[in-house]
């Protein structure tokens, strides 16, 4: 099976700018992302999802010694989720640096880290977008349902990407191809 491979990104800029541009503002993303894990602004976001969750927002006196718990639960909860989040934009952060050397240089060693890293990061994003679905069924709140259509929204955009990505990767191999065959030609 082929992949869709564009001529343009977004039909109106060159592959190698195209994909350029898309590493660039990838990196500039995973840095952002990484600035709000720090600032604990995400924590706050995680936490507040966690009380909804849990509805520990109006919890009796006599349910302190579960409140409790449930404090300690979300505490260990929202260091782990900062923790995985500092460790995927950090990942993804050193692999978009390695794509946009691989880019400038045409270099498609260093660029098919990324591509290979994208297939996981988009699976994983999916399936978290179905489980904010599965949470707005549970809970019958549509707040997760919105959260959940704009997550698979920027999905299918960075899945665009990727595929602008990729198909500037194969040009770059079958010009490296062609090369490699006028070289041993001449000998």
């Amino acid at each position: 099976m082929r992949l869709y491979e564009p001529k343009s990104c977004c039909n109106c800029i060159g592959i190698k700018k195209g994909s350029l541009t898309v590493s660039i503002l990838t990196l500039i993303a995973s840095l952002l992302n990484i600035a709000l894990a720090c600032s604990g602004i995400n924590a706050f976001v995680v936490g507040f999802a966690w009380d909804m969750i849990t509805n520990d927002v109006n919890v009796s006196v006599s349910d302190y010694e579960w409140h409790e718990k449930n404090q300690n639960r979300k505490r260990n909860f929202i260091v782990y989720a900062m923790i995985f989040q500092m460790a995927w934009n950090i990942l993804l952060g050193v692999l978009s640096c390695l794509l946009i050397h691989g880019i400038r240089k045409d270099r498609p060693r260093l660029m098919f880290p990324f591509l290979a890293w994208s297939c996981p990061r988009i699976a994983t994003e999916v399936i978290f977008a179905i489980f904010l679905f599965g949470l707005d069924i549970y809970m019958q709140k549509p707040y997760f349902s919105f959260d959940a259509i704009v997550f698979i929204i920027c999905t299918c955009i960075e899945i665009y990407f990727v595929l602008v990505i990729n198909a500037y990767y194969k040009q770059v191999k079958r010009t490296l191809s062609e090369d490699h065959h006028e070289l041993k030609a001449e000998l």
